[in-house]
């Protein structure tokens, strides 16, 4: 059965911010049209396999790999996506949001 997908306020900040950034820094908007591609193409599989990340030490919580970006969520009645993270950057601030959890 397949699940409604949400996403939290600061997951999709930082989505746009991350797509923002790399058409600046691209001088063009392939790259970013290009990501977030792949990145609906991962939601759109999670709506069908809800299960498909991997678990993570939180309940509920999973989270699935896309290049260098990782998408935490949650699955119960909806998929919830909490965090999507460059995994470039500081791993403490991933520590904060998922604290925030």
């Amino acid at each position: 059965m397949a699940k409604e997908v949400i996403w939290s306020k600061s997951a999709k900040f930082e989505k746009d911010r991350i797509l923002k950034f790399w058409i600046r820094n691209n001088g063009s908007t392939n790259y970013s049209i290009k990501l977030e591609k792949l990145i609906n193409e991962i939601i759109s599989n999670l709506y069908e396999y809800p299960q498909l990340g991997k678990r993570t030490s939180f309940d509920s919580v999973r989270v699935i790999s896309l290049k260098n970006y990782q998408i935490f969520y949650r699955d119960k009645e909806q998929i919830q996506i909490l965090i999507f993270w460059d995994s470039r950057q500081n791993p403490e601030l991933l520590q904060e949001g998922i604290e925030r959890i």
